[in-house]
This record gives structure tokens, C-alpha cells and sequence, in this order.
């Protein structure tokens, strides 16, 4: 007979029912404290070297052309430690709090980022995450130390709040304890420690366990779930909270299963909303970015759920150790043998709770997602169709490490504690032991102390190798870069620059990687006040009309991408790259016959086409078809049969009967008698062959011609530095506007005007051409412009980008903003002298400022009503607000 207050527990399987199954036992007043205490000692012994020994989480040591090998050096830094995408922790999270912070020191409020691409939106930056609780602090103040401190304290919540979540579903606290280190020594949270997802993570189980106690009848405890809610969003990061959102309503809805542990859900989502709107401040924003960006985003990333591993990878959940590859992860990160074998029995002892069995089923679905043993497709889907299970998989630890907290609870109180070491004790054994030096992430190197010295005399953007500089790193060291990393590149931005100056050379939808030789002659270059250009190599011309070819078949990824709305890929195995044969080089996917692609595009183009490549030992037939969607004109086709050939690139062509509004599906369908690797590359709305050379070469010409007038700046055995003399600078006014009639022909007007002071214009209100007139930057930053106008007056161009939230004024009063180019800013000026002011003040900013200040307030009224929150004296978490159920 156990009494009231007694520890002891049976033996059986019904002896973990209290672990997820009522109000645990009660406690010393001091236990939570002590137990995040002993937290806290675990996470300062794993990472030890990184607070005590000068060492440093940050991946820019691994990574060509950031720190510390210098942005220019290229000297290979150490062997990486198992981590996930180091490049993009590396290029995008590391240099981000210095741009935040270079506003906030001016102060200025972090609302657009001038220096990559045309401009971008800040604030809303998912990147940035510029309002996280984790960012704040490091932009305030940035170092790598800061940044380190800052990735760790996330490690810290999110392992605390594990904790609090297993203390408030009734776990002993050698299990609760075990619980919160499985989570934060996890692989998915060490390999990903600098990943701004973590922003967004880290919130998820202190918003759960802030969601049982008001099922507790502690209303107040809605205060901490709108807070960890608010907290989460403002990390920006929608799959995350889509997916970590969704399991644990899943969760909770198991939960009133139980009569002891029911959760008012309409409450609970009350307390959620409340807790979005009180982060409207960044989700405003964020939307406007959202609807912005680049075809990515509504389709590109359309297809990365259908991404899975081969189910050989799922060892790794072991540890790296497991397949045989302690620096290269493959598979999934781990969770350890210790929480999946206590995980296993937690859930045979609990099988009779049904949040046991909710939290089972959450491992082995995403375990199925992931390895490819669930055939649901999810391509096309807004927002889930972007999610990419390998990444976004934190519930599926999370589920492991509550029901291992299960398993351990339902062990005698003496053996559990030995358990729980057992657990801590692998999860150390498997952290990294060490990690790189720290050092100084932006000492400038000798060509960017040259670029300086250039910049300081002619002002203008940059453009060149990432292998010297990623986008972002540059910006930091603060240069303009027409480059830009993000997956929220404005479209316009990207369009402008794949079409007119260089295609990314691997990932299409971002513009990290243009070919400098490419980008040094660009016709959109001397509009967007691209000045500089640097390469690891003296630009060769010799390779220039391979690389016009390059980038006139890449045009059709792009028109594609910029009419897409959802594609599919259906194949045995699916990867990327680039091929180059003879001199045609291209971005392709590779997929192992059959083969069939979809793309559903929103109008109907003229023609598409696609190309292949196969090895010379193979057969394969291909057949290309674009068919109206609304079935008002019938499919037009064509086919292709590839006997053993030399490996060249081989295009299809279909012509349709006309351009028009209408949607249309384009169908690729590649097969085989045998399986077989097919090389996919150059797939879009396409002129036709004979249109296209005709175009390549045109554009070789004008290229050849600003080929010839660059000046090479600096030449060194690290970068070589060129300029170009046809840099129109940040403001100039149109000497030749002219009028076209869509925005597929602005590009063909952008090259055809190339060298002039010229504007192209989609519409028939062309403002006027400038006739003698003049204008001076008084000031420019990164969200406001200031100029002076005098003489004729006409049309003056701004060499940032005409995104929605920029307000132009003439004298102080209101103008319209022209699109030019297909992406610059335009305001007409009279003739005399004028002011002309150009600010960046979206409204959705301010809508979404005052919809948080709203927010915060009803949170503010509903949390000092009455006495606030305290710990209980089981170390849950207890609300002073009356009787119990109030």
C-alpha cells in the first residue's frame, strides 16, 4: 500500500502510470532549481572547450572563404567535427548580428539590409531572426564569443524545458533530469547548434509544459505559453514551428485522454494566438518578405519533403560512430542506444496511456518520413511541401527523450538514478572533443584592404568567386555585394541578376556563385552600380563564349522558376549538380530511370525545353510535352531517343500556338530498359534553338566589348580585383527610356541598351527621358535616400530595389515609384532644382508594431491581475490564482 507522499512505486507495467498520468509526487520547494542547476554543470563539462578554452562553436573555420582562413586566403581549416550544413551557418548566421548591429549603432531601427543583392528586407529575415531572444543580445554586442554564449543558452532552454516538460507530465526527476540532457546533447540540437531553427525549437517544450499546467486549472500559466509562443515565432522559422506545433497539439489532444491530465485545447489556443499576435512585429514583416522572395519559395522548395535518406542511415540515430563516418554525418543526427533502448521501454510500459502511444507513433512516422517508408507526397503543399524531415525533425527527439524519461520512471527509484547517468555519460561520450580556435572572423585580407582603397574613391557593388567571400561575410566587412545567400531574395533581384549579369552557378535560386567572368560584363551591370568584380584567377576571355552559353541555357531555369507554381519529380533516386560538356555547362538534376517531372507554371509560354545527358552505354527514349491546364488546347509534344552517345547535352524543343494567361503543366518523362543515371539540365520556357544562338550571340559581343575596358585593380596571389569604368552609380538620371510590353521583354531591352544611361519600362505612362539634368547624394543609407536634382529634369533611377514599403517624396510631397529595369526604383522629377527623398517605411512594420503593442498589453492585464507565477513545491509549475480549476 503505497500512502499519500510516498516515493516507493511497484514493479509492473502499470508502475509508470504516474509518469504522465497526474500531479507527480511532491518534493523539496528547491528541486527545480537544483535540477537546472545540474543541467546547466552537464552543458558546462560538454562544452568546455568552448567556455573555458578558447575554442569556438562557429563552422566559418570549415568552410572556404570565411575565417579562419580568411575571407580571401582559401587556406583549408580543420577537419569538420559531424555538423549539418556548415556553409550555411558559416555564410548566413555567423555574419548577420554585425549587420544588425552596424543599424542599431547608428540608430536606425534594422528595417533593410542595403548590402546584398538590390537590397532586402531586415527585420523580416528568418536568417537574421532579428528580434529573437537569442539574436537581440548578440547584435547589441557581436563577437564570437557573444555568439557561442548566445548558441548555448538555446542549448540550455531547449534542454530545461525538456526537463520541465517531463517534470509536468509526472516524471521523477533522475528522469526529467535525463530527459532535458537527451535533448540538448542531442545530435539534432549539437549538430545544428548555430542553425537559426533552434531559435524557434528551443521554445517548444516550455510552451508544452506551460500547456499542461493550465490544465491544471493554473490559468496563469497561459501567461509563459503566450511568452514561449511569441518567443518561438520570433524566430521566424515557419517549418519549425509548423512541425514542432503540430506534434505537440497532437499531444496534448492525447493528454485529455486521461481524465487526471485534461487540457482545455480551446484555452490553450486562446493563449497561442495571443502569443502570435504579440510577435505581429516580425510576422508582419516577415509575410511581406515571404510573398516576395524568389520562385524558391512559393515552388522551388516545393519539393524538399519528398527528401529522404536510405534507410542504411538509420544506424546513425546511434551515434556517427555507427556507420562508420565520425566527421561526415550521414543519416540522422543521434539521439544515442541508451534513450532508444529506454525510449522502446517506456513505451512497452506505458502502452496503456495514449500520449505514450501519441509519442511512439511521432517517432516512428518521422522515423518512416525520413527513410522514404511513407508514400505520402506532400509536394506542391504551401509551406509543407518545404519542409525537409531530415531538418526539421526536433518533436521526433523530443518523443524519444519523454518516453525514455517514461522507461527510466519505471524503474526502482535506486536504479534509475544509475540509468540516468548511464544516459549522460554516452551522450558526452558522443559530443565532439574538440572544436576550432577562436579568432577574429573579419580580419581583412590584402584584397580587401584593397577594395577599400578602390571603394573610398569609386563607391559601387561587388559581384565575384564565393569561394573569397560569401555574400553575407561581405557585407559584414561592409561592401555593397549585388550577391545575396537567402531563400528570400526578392524576386525581382533574382530575375534581374540571372538575366542580365550571371546565373548562380550551383544553387539556381540564390545568387551566391555568378562566374566572374559573367558578372564583369553583364549588361545589368552598369544600372545596378556594379563597379567591382572579384576572382580567385585572371578572368580568361577565351572561356567567355562557353560561359554566355551557360548562362542562355540556365535562362530557362529561371523563366521557369519565376512562372512556377509547383513541380513534382518522381524517380528511384534524386540529386543535383553541375555537368559540363564541351562548353556547355549546366545546372541539372540527376534521377535514375524511370524519370517523370511536373511543373505547373502559371501561364503558357511560347515554347519549353529541356535537355539531357546520358552515359554512352545507354538507351534512353525521353518525351517532352506542355499541355494547358484548363484543357482548352490540346498537348503539344515531342520525342527524344538517346542510342550510346559521346555524353553531350541533347535538347528537346516543344512550340506552343501562342503565349498566353492561361496555366500550364509541362511533363517530362524519361525511361529505360534499364535503370539508368540521367543528367536533366536546362529545363524552361524557351525561344527555340535558332532564337537562342541568335541571342548568345548578341550577348557575346557586348561582352567582349566591356571585357575589354576593365582595369584590373589589384592582382595578388589570394584575389585578383577588377573595376568597371561603365558603373552608373547609385543615382543617375535615364538618358533613353523605353517602353515594353511585358516583363519577359525588359530583359532583352536591359542587354539591348546596354552601355547607356538608359531605362526600361513595362507600360504605357513612359516618363521622360532627362534632358541636361544633374543630381548629387547628399545621404544614403541603408533605409533612406537623400538627392539634390538640378537642370532639365526627367526620369532619375535609384540603384536599389522597388520593393513594396519604399516611399519616394519630391520637395516633400508624395510621388509615384516607378518599376525599372524589372527591379529599380524610378521617381520623375521636374526640371529646376528639386529634393527628392526615398525611405524604406513598409506598413506592414507599423501595423505589426502596433498589433504587438496591443497584444502585449491584454498579456500585461491578464499576468499582474493577479500574483504570478512560482514553483511548486514538486518543482512543477504552479500559478497563484485561486482554487484550483478557476
Amino acid at each position: 500500500m503505497v500512502r499519500p507522499g510516498d516515493t516507493g512505486r511497484s514493479s509492473g507495467e502499470d508502475s509508470v502510470a504516474d509518469c504522465g498520468a497526474g500531479p507527480p509526487q511532491d518534493f523539496g520547494h528547491a528541486l527545480l532549481a537544483l535540477m537546472g542547476l545540474l543541467l546547466a554543470l552537464v552543458l558546462v563539462f560538454a562544452f568546455r572547450p568552448i567556455l573555458f578554452g578558447g575554442q569556438t562553436l562557429s563552422a566559418a573555420a570549415y568552410v572556404p572563404g570565411v575565417t579562419p582562413a580568411g575571407p580571401v586566403q582559401g587556406t583549408p581549416g580543420p577537419e569538420p567535427r559531424p555538423m549539418r550544413d556548415p556553409e550555411g551557418a558559416a555564410w548566413v548566421d555567423a555574419p548577420a548580428p554585425w549587420l544588425v548591429h552596424e543599424a542599431l549603432d547608428s540608430g536606425r531601427l534594422p528595417l533593410w539590409n542595403a548590402r546584398t543583392g538590390l537590397g532586402q528586407p531586415l527585420l523580416g529575415n528568418p536568417n537574421a531572426a532579428v528580434l529573437s531572444p537569442f539574436a537581440v543580445p548578440v547584435a547589441l554586442a557581436p563577437s564570437v564569443r557573444a555568439q557561442d554564449l548566445a548558441w548555448l543558452l538555446r542549448v540550455f532552454v531547449v534542454g530545461f524545458g525538456a526537463l520541465l516538460l517531463a517534470r509536468e507530465w509526472g516524471c521523477r526527476p533522475a528522469a526529467s533530469l535525463a530527459c532535458g540532457v537527451a535533448v540538448a546533447l542531442s545530435g539534432q540540437t549539437v549538430q545544428w547548434i548555430e542553425h537559426h531553427p533552434l531559435n524557434v525549437d528551443a521554445f517548444v517544450p516550455v510552451a508544452l509544459a506551460a500547456a499542461l499546467a493550465l490544465g491544471r486549472g493554473r490559468r496563469h500559466a497561459g501567461a509563459l505559453l503566450a511568452l514561449a509562443v511569441a518567443a518561438g515565432c520570433l524566430g521566424l522559422k515557419p517549418q519549425s514551428a509548423i512541425v514542432a506545433g503540430g506534434a505537440g497539439l497532437l499531444w496534448l489532444v492525447a493528454s485529455n485522454a486521461r481524465g487526471s491530465r485534461r487540457v482545455p485545447l480551446l484555452m490553450v489556443s486562446c493563449w497561442v494566438l495571443l502569443g502570435v499576435g504579440i510577435a505581429s512585429v516580425a510576422l508582419l514583416p516577415f509575410w511581406d518578405a515571404w510573398q516576395g522572395a524568389s520562385g524558391l519559395v512559393d515552388a522551388g522548395r516545393s519539393g524538399q519533403s519528398e527528401f529522404t535518406l536510405p534507410l542504411s542511415g538509420l544506424p546513425s540515430l546511434l551515434g556517427p560512430w555507427a556507420l562508420g563516418t565520425p566527421s561526415t554525418p550521414q543519416g540522422l543526427p543521434w539521439v544515442g542506444g541508451s534513450i532508444l533502448v529506454l525510449a522502446a521501454l517506456g513505451w512497452v510500459r506505458g502502452r496503456r496511456d495514449p500520449v505514450a502511444w501519441m509519442l511512439g507513433a511521432t517517432a516512428l512516422l518521422f522515423i518512416a518520413r525520413i527513410f522514404g517508408l511513407l508514400p505520402i507526397s506532400l509536394a506542391g503543399w504551401p509551406i509543407l511541401g518545404s519542409i525537409q524531415w531530415v531538418k526539421y525533425c526536433f518533436p521526433l527527439y523530443l518523443a524519444l527523450a519523454l518516453l525514455a524519461a517514461r522507461g527510466i520512471d519505471g524503474l526502482r527509484p535506486r536504479h534509475a538514478g544509475l540509468v540516468a547517468l548511464l544516459v549522460v555519460a554516452e551522450l558526452l561520450w558522443l559530443m565532439p572533443r574538440s572544436w576550432p580556435e577562436r579568432v577574429d572572423p573579419w580580419e581583412p585580407a590584402p584584397w580587401v584592404l584593397a577594395l577599400r582603397e578602390g571603394m573610398a574613391r569609386q563607391p559601387g557593388r561587388l559581384s565575384g568567386s564565393v569561394q573569397l567571400a560569401p555574400p553575407l561575410v561581405s557585407a559584414a566587412l561592409g561592401f555593397e555585394d549585388l550577391r545575396s545567400i537567402d531563400v528570400l531574395t526578392p524576386g525581382p533581384t533574382w530575375e534581374y541578376v540571372q538575366r542580365t549579369i550571371a546565373p548562380s552557378e550551383g544553387i539556381v535560386w540564390m545568387l551566391a556563385d555568378p562566374d566572374p567572368l559573367l558578372a564583369a560584363t553583364g549588361p545589368g551591370g552598369p544600372p545596378a552600380n556594379l563597379r567591382w568584380i572579384v576572382a580567385r584567377d585572371a578572368l580568361d576571355p577565351g572561356r567567355l563564349a562557353a560561359a554566355v552559353r551557360t548562362m542562355s541555357v540556365a535562362e530557362r531555369l529561371v523563366r521557369l522558376f519565376a512562372e512556377l507554381d509547383s513541380f513534382s519529380i518522381d524517380t528511384r533516386a534524386l540529386g543535383g549538380g553541375l555537368a559540363e560538356r564541351g562548353i556547355d555547362r549546366r545546372f541539372h538534376w540527376v534521377c535514375e530511370t524511370p524519370c517523370r517531372f511536373r511543373f505547373d507554371l502559371g501561364s503558357t509560354p511560347e515554347g519549353v525545353m529541356a535537355g539531357l545527358a546520358v552515359p554512352a552505354e545507354a538507351n534512353v527514349r525521353a518525351r517532352l510535352v506542355l499541355q494547358e491546364s484548363t484543357g482548352v488546347r490540346g498537348a503539344e509534344s515531342a520525342q527524344l531517343v538517346l542510342a550510346p552517345t559521346d555524353g553531350r547535352w541533347h535538347d528537346l524543343t516543344v512550340e506552343s500556338s501562342g503565349r498566353s494567361q492561361l496555366p500550364s503543366v509541362i511533363f517530362l518523362s524519361v525511361e529505360a530498359e534499364r535503370p539508368t543515371t540521367v543528367f536533366v539540365g536546362g529545363v524552361g520556357p524557351a525561344p527555340g534553338a535558332r532564337v537562342e544562338a541568335s541571342r548568345e550571340a548578341a550577348d557575346l559581343g557586348r561582352r567582349r566589348v566591356v571585357l575589354a575596358g576593365l582595369e584590373l585593380h589589384y592582382a595578388g596571389p589570394d584575389a585578383h580585383l577588377y573595376q568597371r569604368a561603365d558603373a552608373l552609380g547609385p543615382v543617375f538620371f535615364a538618358a533613353d527610356v523605353e517602353t515594353v510590353g511585358n516583363r519577359e521583354e525588359v530583359w532583352e531591352c536591359v542587354r539591348g541598351l546596354a552601355g547607356r544611361a538608359a531605362a526600361c519600362v513595362v507600360g504605357t505612362g513612359v516618363p521622360p527621358a532627362a534632358s541636361d539634368a544633374a543630381v548629387v547624394v547628399e545621404q544614403k543609407e541603408p533605409s533612406s535616400w537623400l538627392v539634390r536634382t538640378s537642370g532639365g529634369g526627367g526620369l532619375l533611377v535609384f540603384s536599389t530595389l522597388a520593393a513594396r514599403g519604399f516611399h519616394a517624396t519630391v520637395d516633400g510631397r508624395p510621388v509615384e515609384i516607378h518599376e525599372i529595369d524589372g527591379a529599380l526604383v524610378g521617381v520623375v522629377v521636374a526640371a529646376g532644382k528639386h529634393q527628392v527623398e526615398l525611405v524604406y517605411a513598409p506598413r506592414n512594420l507599423y501595423r505589426g508594431a502596433a498589433l504587438s503593442l496591443v497584444f502585449l498589453g491584454i498579456w500585461l492585464v491578464v499576468a499582474v491581475r493577479r500574483p504570478g507565477a512560482a514553483v511548486r513545491a514538486d518543482g512543477t509549475l504552479a500559478f497563484a490564482v485561486g482554487p484550483r480549476g478557476q
